[in-house]
């Protein structure tokens, strides 16, 4: 063998490409000088494929003679290795905007979004959304306060959603091994068990707010109250060793976050060379689980069942009432 082996080169490769396509349609108008509209309506869909391939070749005569092709071979049980992965995605967004003399304002918008990065039977979500604000500062009753410059009471209500998980975790997923044959037929490892009902993680939230200015717009600040409800949360459910993994993702529960926000400001120099100010904020949030499925519950008792004195605790179990990332 007349090459030596100590010498081994990789080659790798990769393409990625992506394509976005949106339309948009939308509609402005004031009547009468005090009412003002607006109408939008949006379509987006887009697509990103990544493929990429890999190799090891060995058998260089020197390691001045690199190029892939002076190689002698593949090292020993190796083989060429790939990647390819495809999502699309598309969303149909419709909202409109009513103001009345700049003093009360409406938004309502409306949206539904289809991903291939989702459960084949939970394909589509909608989302929705409505805010109301009420600038006080121009009513005619304010202007008898000259120290207040801008007061804004406003409230709102909406869902979004968010995905929590690996797509693994959602498509029956399969890796090919070349090497391994059957009648001629490639082999196939399952690399997990798909959930096809696995659905969108919903946020829905609520919330009622001020923003404030005040003396000549010195002093500054908001205050918000909200409420947020997560239902669809997304956890890993064992399952027997007998079925080939230890678990599967599914959505199990609701989770609740409460609490506020508040900040206020000054300015301490504000003049056309110096801007000085202070700000301070504070946060309070109060997170408990609101709802779980009996499949938790059993998960807990067997969890459980198996330990005693000898065994390490769970870290973490959930239970209706708890914070949700608190320790048990």
């Amino acid at each position: 063998f007349p090459y030596t082996t100590l010498f081994r080169s990789t080659y790798g490769n990769g393409e990625k490409s992506s394509y976005d396509g949106r339309f948009t349609l939308s509609y402005s108008k004031i009547f009468k000088d005090v009412h003002q509209i607006y109408a939008g309506l949006d379509y987006s869909i887009s697509e990103t494929k990544d493929t990429s391939y890999s190799f090891y070749a060995e058998g260089f005569s020197n390691q001045d003679l690199s190029f892939i092709g002076n190689a002698y071979g593949y090292p020993e049980n190796s083989r060429p290795s790939g990647d390819k992965k495809i999502s699309r995605r598309v969303g149909f967004t419709g909202n409109i905007n009513y103001s009345y003399d700049n003093r009360y304002l409406i938004d309502l918008s409306y949206r539904i979004d289809g991903s291939s990065q989702f459960g084949a039977n939970k394909r589509y979500a909608p989302f929705w959304s409505l805010g109301l604000g009420w600038n006080l500062h121009h009513e005619k009753f304010m202007q008898a306060v000259p120290a207040i410059n801008y007061l804004k009471l406003r409230a709102s209500i909406g869902e979004t959603g968010a995905m929590d998980f690996a797509k693994s975790a959602v498509v029956t997923m399969y890796n090919y091994y070349p090497g391994e044959m059957y009648a001629n037929w490639n082999s196939a490892h399952l690399q997990g068990l798909g959930n096809e009902n696995l659905t969108w993680q919903t946020t829905e939230t609520k919330n009622i707010g001020l923003d404030f200015q005040l003396f000549d717009n010195r002093i500054f600040g908001k205050f918000d109250l909200y409420s947020k409800v997560t239902k669809d949360l997304v956890s890993n459910m064992n399952i027997p060793l007998s079925m080939g993994f230890s678990s599967y993702s599914e959505n199990v529960g609701e989770v609740e976050n409460k609490g506020f926000e508040m900040s206020l400001g000054t300015f301490i120099v504000r003049n056309r060379d110096v801007n000085w100010s202070i700000n301070g904020q504070l946060i309070y949030n109060k997170n408990r689980i609101t709802k779980l499925s009996d499949a938790i519950y059993a998960q807990n008792e067997t969890l459980m069942a198996g330990s005693d004195i000898s065994d390490t605790q769970p870290a973490t179990l959930l239970y209706e009432g708890r914070p949700q990332y608190g320790f048990y």
